[in-house]
């Protein structure tokens, strides 16, 4: 359900008031949007105030965002104008914070969504002013735009969350601090389109915001404003937060947000961080995000043949090594009992769609359509395959080693991540603009070919259904997955 302009212009005033009683200079310009609407909100408001005093400078602070056209699905604080407005007749000149956030639309399902979001943004402005107000230089019209990077970047993120909860958990009356702790505790086991999980370690300051939440609750009065008060809570609650800890979270988030982007379950990514994980602290980061979320890890023997980041790259190598030879040695049985190469064939289309998700761990497919070509030929000729299929297969997994598809399955993920998805046309087109894939684009071209595919002419194919790769619903690699329909595309080869 979309909110109606009414609402969210009484929400946008909610929090204007709240805002103004930590102090009266600070004013909030909501612009909204849709995904992919910023630039347009933008420009309509340059040009609002394109008669102002502040014109020029308000021009500076919305051109980088005008001309950076990249996601925009993210509400964003896009920076504090400090200026001034002159009272009794031009003798005393009072400071003004006019603070711009853009807000899309479309991330609020409800009033109660929007608001809390709005404190998370204005925590900004808070610390704008407060930093100002301790800034004994001599005031000038000026643009603020915070840009914090690293582990900077983690604390405001902190901050500005305790800083939304508990101003809504106390206006409200209700326990959101508990609430937005589920919330963080499910966004890290899952991908998500609109916040970088790992930039947001509020759960790791959980129980710190629900003992402040109730000593404020059961206040009789509160010894300043509320506003005041759960600003300078988010920063004592900070100060417990040190390096490690911070860098702890980080660990833990990205290698969770690393399979969650894979295609793995959350159970399982559950349990590879807590039952395949020797670090103790990220291991009961493991255990608090499953409490949170109320998902129970799966088995531990669930988990076992899973890519794990917590692993090291030479244990990580060492059972892709082991998942081929095992694939192989399997298939090449089946294979032979059935007199035929289609199950090697089976099993290249199977890892090749998975390959799409950066599911890299154990892939072979290259060297399985070589071993099924052999195994044909072989066969055609009266010969015994085994010895030949089994050689030709070890030969073309040097075409395949670790390092490149290791490589391969980041720059695959990093896609992802940047466009939500990788539909297969966008897979292959990538595969294409590198001659380092040269053997891998060749295997993936080669599974859709098998699958009943049309092809157009000698250098083009039609990528009408790719969901006829022969998959199952769980596979002892990656486990269980859910289909996907994938656009029709036209795909030229070279």
């Amino acid at each position: 359900m979309s909110l109606t302009t009414e609402e969210i212009n009484q929400t946008i005033e909610k929090v204007q008031r709240q805002l103004n009683s930590f102090n009266n200079s600070l004013e909030l310009i909501c612009i909204t949007h849709k995904t992919g609407g910023r630039k347009t909100a933008c420009l309509s408001l340059r040009k609002g105030y394109s008669n102002d005093d502040i014109s020029s400078s308000m021009n500076k602070l919305l051109m980088p965002w005008i001309k950076n056209e990249s996601e925009d699905k993210q509400s964003l604080f896009l920076g504090t104008i400090e200026t001034f407005k002159s009272k009794l007749v031009g003798l005393i000149k009072k400071n003004i914070y006019i603070n711009v956030i853009s807000l899309n639309t479309e991330n609020y399902n409800n009033t109660k969504d929007l608001e809390i979001d709005l404190y998370r943004l204005s925590w900004n402005a808070c610390n704008v002013i407060k930093n100002a107000l301790n800034d004994e230089k001599v005031k000038r019209e000026r643009i603020l735009v915070p840009k914090p990077k690293g582990l900077r970047e983690l604390g405001n993120n902190l901050q500005a969350d305790i800083f939304a909860s508990l101003m809504y958990s106390l206006l409200e009356k209700t326990d959101y601090v508990s609430e937005l702790g589920k919330i963080r505790a499910n966004s890290v086991i899952s991908y998500n389109h609109v916040h970088k999980p790992e930039n947001y370690p509020f759960i790791m300051a959980l129980d710190q915001t629900r003992y402040i939440y109730k000593q404020l609750l059961n206040k009789r009065k509160l010894s300043a404003n509320i506003v005041e008060q759960v600003w300078m809570a988010s920063k004592v609650i900070l100060q417990a937060m040190n390096q490690k800890k911070m860098e702890t979270w980080q660990k833990f988030a990205s290698y969770t947000q690393d399979m969650a982007w894979r295609g793995f379950q959350a159970p399982t990514i559950l349990s590879i961080a807590i039952d395949r994980n020797d670090d103790i602290e990220t291991k009961k980061l493991g255990v608090l995000v499953s409490t949170l979320s109320e998902i129970a890890p799966a088995g531990a023997e669930e988990s076992i043949g899973y890519y794990n980041p917590f692993k090291s790259e030479a244990e990580n190598a060492e059972m892709h090594a082991a998942l081929i030879d095992e694939t192989f040695e399997n298939l090449l049985t089946r294979a032979i009992f059935e007199n035929s190469s289609v199950p090697l064939i089976e099993k290249a289309n199977e890892q090749n769609l998975r390959l799409q998700k950066g599911q890299f761990l154990g892939w072979c497919a290259s060297a399985l359509h070589d071993a099924a070509e052999v195994f044909e030929k072989t066969l055609k000729a009266n010969q015994p395959p085994t010895q030949t299929t089994r050689e030709i297969f070890k030969a073309a997994l040097l075409k395949t080693q670790w390092k490149k598809l290791k490589i391969l399955g980041s720059d695959i993920l990093e896609l992802r991540r940047k466009y939500d998805d990788l539909k297969m046309r966008d897979f292959i087109n990538f595969l294409e603009s590198t001659y380092e894939n040269k053997a891998i684009l060749e295997s993936v071209l080669k599974s859709a070919r098998f699958n009943k595919i049309s092809k157009i002419s000698e250098d083009t194919i039609l990528l009408e259904d790719i969901d006829t790769f022969n998959t199952s619903e769980d596979d002892e690699i990656y486990g269980p997955r859910r289909q996907k329909k994938i656009e029709p595309a036209i795909i030229t080869t070279h």
